[in-house]
């Protein structure tokens, strides 16, 4: 599991090992934090899986029309336990 062996590489660094030592200007790659790429998924992805949820009719389900990802997922784990 990552993270449990001191000599472990983080992927974090790696990546900003990889970009400090390419050619950025020639290749545009730049460190980019987790928070910006969090936030970026979050405006994206996220709501790409939340509009396919919403557009896609199943038989006999409820409003699926979720705020959040979290609020998608928070459902789906009360199904399950339901069940």
């Amino acid at each position: 599991m990552p993270g449990e062996d001191d000599d472990e590489i983080n992927p974090d660094v790696l990546g900003y090992i990889f970009e400090k030592y390419i050619n950025q200007k020639a290749f545009g790659a730049y460190y980019t934090p987790p928070e910006i790429t969090g936030y970026l998924c979050e405006r994206t992805i996220h709501e790409v899986i939340l509009a396919k949820v919403r557009d896609t009719p199943f038989p006999g389900s409820k409003n699926r029309d979720y705020e959040s990802i979290n609020d998608l997922l928070m459902d789906l784990d009360n199904d399950l336990a339901v069940s």
